[in-house]
């Protein structure tokens, strides 16, 4: 994974970073597994979704208790000038996606 040694914009959800070769987004998507986050990219806008569900049950003698709950979040960004939707790769992990594309070399004429 990239450092930050150039430039970076960074809050506590996501990270771009940009280096002489590499642009890149780090988005922070705690509490989901790989399995639960999805990633899409259309217009130059990437959409990440995560949502998971769980069901716990007890029983007793005298009671039996049951709970649900759902937890998802959308985070979506316009991807900067200097990305574009073009072979981006695009990594899941538990808790986190990164988004890079190598900045194209200039050919010389």
């Amino acid at each position: 994974m990239a450092e930050i040694t150039k430039k970076a914009k960074e809050n506590k959800t996501h990270r771009f970073y940009w280096e002489e070769r590499e642009r890149g987004i780090m988005i922070e998507v705690p509490g989901f597994s790989k399995d639960e986050i999805k990633v899409s990219v259309e217009n130059d806008i990437v959409r990440v979704t995560a949502a998971k569900r769980s069901r716990s049950e007890r029983q007793g003698k005298t009671f039996y208790h049951a709970e649900e709950s759902a937890h998802s979040l959308m985070r979506s960004f316009s991807l900067p000038e200097n990305l574009n939707a073009d072979n981006l790769d695009i990594n899941i992990t538990d808790g986190s996606v990164s988004i890079r594309k190598k900045k194209a070399r200039k050919h010389a004429e």
